[in-house]
């Protein structure tokens, strides 16, 4: 009876972290794909355009889109004006959309500091991009190993803590990856709005929600390390 028990018990137990490892899954693919949309429409539109005026009118232009959160709450959507003519902005609620528009022409101090940011933006955007597909894939794998544990009724091999542990690990990275992108973004988006009544926020932007997520996903690992040896020694005693 004592070892229908454990069996009951244990199952029980794989079967949450199955349903905890899905939900985590699936809340990482819902913000992935909306994330990337977002950013290859707006880098699409901006290209788009660059290419007409040079078609159209030849001149040689590049857009550049700069997100940036505000310090304050604006709720307005009309165009403000800022002391660089070439700049578009937009801001609703506590988020300010800068569509920046560079030629031969424009401020080289400008240009700089917008190639830069460009630049840093996709140094730490796509080794962010592939942690996260990273952190998907292995989240498949440890349900799979899960799921494949309940239905044999077998112990759970060595290998699902070391993706556990993959996995925190991957999230703290592309976290930091994407809070030092925003900060970018946002000291940049401080620079060129100097002069508008917006004012950008400087604190460092990380989500510390994820944090909290990655340190009990290394907190899953280390429970399932400590049971594949409490399991093992077990065999051994017997």
């Amino acid at each position: 009876m004592e070892a229908k028990q454990k069996r009951s018990l244990r199952r029980r137990l794989l079967v949450i972290y199955i349903f905890y490892f899905m939900v985590l899954a699936a809340g990482f693919a819902l913000t992935l794909v909306p994330d990337i949309s977002s950013g290859w429409d707006a880098g699409s539109r901006a290209g788009i355009k660059d290419i007409q005026m040079l078609k159209n009118q030849g001149v040689h232009q590049q857009t550049y889109f700069v997100g940036a959160e505000l310090a304050g709450d604006m709720r307005e959507l009309t165009p403000i004006a800022t002391s660089h003519p070439d700049i578009r902005v937009e801001a609703a609620y506590t988020d300010a959309k800068l569509w920046v528009t560079t030629s031969d022409g424009s401020d080289p101090e400008c240009v700089a500091q917008l190639a830069r940011m460009d630049e840093s933006t996709w140094l730490l955007f796509i080794p962010a991009l592939l942690a996260k597909l990273a952190v998907i894939i292995l989240l498949a794998l440890i349900i799979n190993i899960l799921r494949k544990s309940v239905r044999d009724e077998q112990p759970l091999p060595n290998r699902i803590a070391t993706y556990t542990r993959c996995v925190g690990f991957l999230l703290l990275f592309a976290e930091v990856c994407l809070a030092i992108g925003a900060f970018i973004h946002n000291r940049t988006a401080r620079i060129l709005l100097e002069g508008s009544p917006l004012e950008v926020t400087t604190s460092f932007p990380l989500n510390y929600w994820n944090l909290v997520m990655a340190i009990l996903i290394l907190f899953s690992a280390e429970v399932f390390s400590i049971g594949i040896r409490l399991s093992e020694e077990q065999k051994f005693t017997i």
